[in-house]
């Protein structure tokens, strides 16, 4: 039986792809910050500040409450989870011969395992990776297959 040091329910492919990002592939995210509404998007926290306070008073924007905007920092992977090379790049840096990988397609459903780990069962190959890859890192992904986006 596996060991899982965490459990970590995700609601989208971009937090998978965080979590693919930083704990196998050890990327260094593109960071940026964007407000609330995700109108706008800046370079830097200090570029986004100094934007907010020209951009209230603009006229002609958007119908949201400008008054209370909000920034809030992304860090943005790449799409491991959404793009079959991306995750095949991943795939090349973790794949060992004691951690050889083992992909079918059964009735729509893509099922991956690494070594002797559990096999991911999802709707897509980039997606059943990911989840089955970060299984080698101890880590078990909670997601529901017909909702993640």
């Amino acid at each position: 039986m596996e060991k899982i040091s965490a459990r970590v329910r995700v609601n989208t492919m971009r937090e998978l792809d965080a979590l693919v990002g930083a704990h196998l592939t050890r990327e260094v995210p593109e960071v940026y910050w964007e407000d609330a509404h995700a109108v706008f998007r800046f370079e830097t926290e200090r570029e986004a500040l100094e934007a907010i306070k020209r951009i209230k008073a603009q006229p002609n924007l958007p119908k949201v409450n400008w008054e209370e905007i909000t920034l809030k920092e992304i860090k943005s992977y790449r799409p491991y989870s959404a793009d079959i090379t991306t995750a095949w790049s991943m795939v090349e840096k973790i794949i060992t011969p004691d951690n050889t990988i083992r992909i079918r397609r059964e009735r729509g459903m893509w099922h991956v395992s690494f070594g002797d780990h559990t096999e991911a069962v999802a709707r897509s190959a980039p997606l059943a990776i990911c989840v089955a890859a970060l299984r080698t890192a101890e880590i078990e992904v909670l997601f529901d297959p017909d909702s993640i986006h």
